[in-house]
């Protein structure tokens, strides 16, 4: 795999994690966001390192 697959595979993952959070927010009621993006790139880099080990 090239590192621009790499890397867009981790953009998508990034993307649906940030969706995710503020769908998540708004569903609880909040009017204000607030996204941690320190705990966003974990996940990120969790998932990209399964997607590399399974695939």
């Amino acid at each position: 795999m090239s590192p621009e697959e790499l890397t867009q595979i981790e953009n998508e993952v990034f993307t649906k994690l940030v969706i995710d959070e503020l769908k998540k927010q708004k569903a609880e009621g909040k009017t204000e966001f607030l996204l941690d993006k320190y705990e966003i790139d974990i996940i990120t880099k969790d998932r990209l390192k399964e997607f590399i080990t399974e695939g």
